[in-house]
């Protein structure tokens, strides 16, 4: 797994050019350093939420991928701020501050190109799905409830994921 983060760190698009030699090696030694392929899934994921992911996206996403085991992905998202990979911020969201995961910038595109193909699939149809469990409870909801303020606060949920979807 490694070769292939050194391989997608050092070849291709000019974006990646800017990393330089030092972060490259930085990067594979720190994901190789904790040797368990979890924290490559999770790097993986974090790549599809280049505009961040809440705890509860986080933890809806490692269960399907897991097969249930949930507590785990806090293990490794640590390891990866320790390591400065994966950052914590507050950003604003439906009139409060939340705190979200993101990789560090530069290193989203990484993420998405690691792993066997038939992984990065599976990853992306486990997203999308989510994203599709979201508009279903908007649709369900629309439909049953006249309750503006529920109908408000699901459609919120699905704008904060608009940097994500659009990135």
């Amino acid at each position: 797994m490694s070769t292939t983060l050194l391989n997608s760190l050092t070849q291709g698009t000019a974006a990646r050019s800017l990393v330089s030699d030092n972060l490259t090696l930085s990067l594979n030694l720190t994901l190789k350093l904790f040797n368990d392929k979890n924290i490559f899934k999770f790097f993986m994921m974090m790549g599809y939420f280049p505009g961040g992911a809440r705890d509860e996206d986080i933890d809806h996403l490692w269960k399907s991928m897991n097969k249930g085991k949930l507590s785990e992905w806090k293990i490794y998202c640590t390891y990866l701020e320790n390591a400065s990979i994966v950052i914590k911020k507050k950003v604003k969201f439906n009139k409060e501050s939340i705190e979200v995961y993101q990789l560090v910038p530069m290193l989203k595109n990484i993420a998405e190109e690691i792993g066997v193909k038939h992984e990065r699939q599976n990853l992306h149809k486990l997203v999308t799905k989510y994203y599709s469990e979201i508009l279903e409870q908007i649709l369900r909801e629309n439909s049953v409830s006249d309750n503006s303020k529920d109908n408000e606060v699901l459609m919120n949920n699905l704008w904060f994921f608009e940097t994500n979807v659009w990135d």
